[in-house]
């Protein structure tokens, strides 16, 4: 396998265990905006790509709170922009 490939398919299978239902996770944007998606289903299409279906929670100091979804990446997308898994504290 040549080095591209290799990179490819590291880059692929990276964090791909962690998204799971229910998993929590969050992207950190301009302005202090912060999105948090919550993971609501994974699944396969027709060609074998798995996509994750969540619902988004957008927050900004100077616009307050938005929440949409459900809303639909390709699982590698996912990872991608939603780099920052939230774990709860155990109590």
């Amino acid at each position: 396998m040549s080095m591209i490939g290799r990179n490819l398919l590291f880059k692929r299978d990276r964090g791909a265990d962690r998204v799971k239902e229910g998993a929590v996770f969050r992207h950190y944007g301009p302005g202090q905006q912060v999105e948090t998606a919550e993971v609501l289903q994974i699944n396969e299409d027709f060609l074998g790509i798995p996509h994750v279906q969540f619902s988004v929670r957008i927050e900004r100091p100077d616009r307050g709170r938005f929440e949409d979804g459900p809303r639909l990446l390709n699982l590698q997308d996912f990872i991608d922009y939603f780099s920052d898994q939230v774990v709860e504290a155990a109590e």
